[in-house]
């Protein structure tokens, strides 16, 4: 479950602007139109530039959440291995190196420059760096030790990988063109092709132009998917555990305007399954059973607008908390004393906590000594507590970070040596 909350929030938060940016498109495609003014075009290329360059976002935002520590090296690493890959997979570097071979010639390796090889780029910069940044080289080299060496493997590897590419890109898209095809199957084909365009959208093969050609919701439901979306994120933020959501706000309302704006629920979607896979599986259940509906009856604009409305909002108001219990579920895991006594033990004592903080659902202890570490005693710890140690700090993951953080704060403050910040 780690793994794929890092994964969806390394999808999320780089696509989180893309329909703010859209409505830019539209408001500067809206000035040259109505004005003949030419300035509309800063806004439309803003948009243009970040969408060309949602792939490198993407291999920077996957190589940080999969770093074994928030460091700006695997984020460079990810970074120089997409841009190593996209040049070496170029139409122009190809006709160079390979020039008279047509396999290879005779396709556009433009689509190679996808939101997929982002992702791969960023996971397998994270790999090198997790393996690596800690690597003491010979006296000789010893200046590229450590995380010095990361980007320098990551761009060697990318060669290989870039030259692999080259003859397995164009196998794989056209498995992707042939998938397609499925949007011809009568009556069933647009929401099978809608469930096909939310798995590629997960490794990030969504933005290739050729899925571009043909839209995945119907008219009324794309008009449909920019009141519902805010509707429902209202209904999620209000439920019962809003405390725990409050760190979410900004994300909710960007989430929300974007929908009104653009009535993609690509960046909806992420959202829902950062917090349950649940979520994102309900909310397409509800477009099949709206795709059924258009596909029998034909309804019009009004009678869709409503009725899908009412099944979304009843629907989510329904299972919101029922899922919010499978969500956190985590935070109603009770330490008691024993538990607890024995976790600062094997730290050290209170004396060897610094501070405690909580980032990305992990609790992280800052150590006074790491040599005060019991670590022939981390093992018998219980087994919802999994720790890391690197340098002077503890990584504590497994267990819920905020019920831990607060088992210690009970602890300390009883034993009157509060140290917490």
């Amino acid at each position: 479950m780690e793994f794929v909350k890092k994964y969806t929030k390394s999808l999320l938060y780089p696509t989180l602007f893309v329909p703010i940016l859209y409505g830019l498109y539209v408001f500067g495609d809206f000035i040259n139109t109505s004005f003949s003014f030419h300035v509309g075009r800063m806004f439309m290329e803003t948009y243009r530039a970040y969408i060309q360059y949602l792939p490198l976002l993407y291999a920077a935002s996957f190589a940080m959440f999969f770093a074994k520590r928030k460091d700006g090296t695997s984020v460079l690493s990810g970074m120089i291995g997409y841009v190593v890959l996209i040049h070496i997979a170029s139409n122009e570097t190809l006709a160079k190196a390979l020039e008279g071979c047509s396999f290879v010639l005779q396709f556009d390796y433009t689509s190679i420059q996808n939101g997929c090889m982002g992702i791969m780029c960023g996971l397998l910069g994270a790999s090198i760096y997790n393996r690596f940044y800690n690597v003491q080289l010979p006296s000789g080299l010893a200046f590229f030790s450590g995380k010095r060496l990361v980007p320098i493997i990551t761009g060697l590897v990318m060669i290989i990988i870039g030259s692999l590419l080259i003859i397995i890109w164009p196998f794989m898209y056209r498995a992707v063109a042939w998938l397609l095809q499925v949007r011809n199957i009568e009556t069933i084909g647009p929401i099978v092709y809608m469930w096909l365009q939310v798995l590629l959208s997960f490794i990030g093969i969504s933005s290739l132009e050729l899925l571009q050609e043909h839209a995945i919701f119907f008219t009324n439901q794309t008009i449909l998917m920019q009141i519902v979306i805010p509707l429902v994120l209202i209904l999620l933020y209000n439920s019962k555990h809003k405390a725990a959501l409050k760190e979410w706000r900004l994300v909710f309302l960007l989430v929300g305007i974007g929908a009104m704006i653009q009535g993609d629920p690509l960046v909806f979607q992420f959202l829902l399954f950062t917090f349950n896979p649940l979520y994102m599986l309900l909310f397409y259940v509800l477009q099949s059973i709206l795709w059924i509906w258009e596909i029998i009856s034909q309804p019009n604009m009004v009678s869709m607008l409503i009725g899908g409305s009412f099944l979304c909002v009843i629907s989510f108001y329904l299972a919101r908390n029922h899922i919010d219990d499978l969500i956190h579920k985590g935070q109603r895991i009770q330490l008691d004393e024993k538990q607890v006594a024995q976790f600062i033990h094997v730290v050290g004592g209170i004396e060897n906590i610094i501070t405690l903080h909580i980032l990305e659902e992990k609790l992280y202890i800052t150590l006074e000594e790491e040599m005060l570490i019991r670590k022939n005693e981390i093992e018998k710890l219980p087994k919802s507590i999994q720790v890391e140690i690197h340098d002077n700090e503890m990584i504590v993951q497994g267990v819920a970070p905020k019920a831990l953080y607060d088992a210690l704060d009970a602890y300390i403050t009883q034993a009157n040596a509060s140290l917490l910040i």
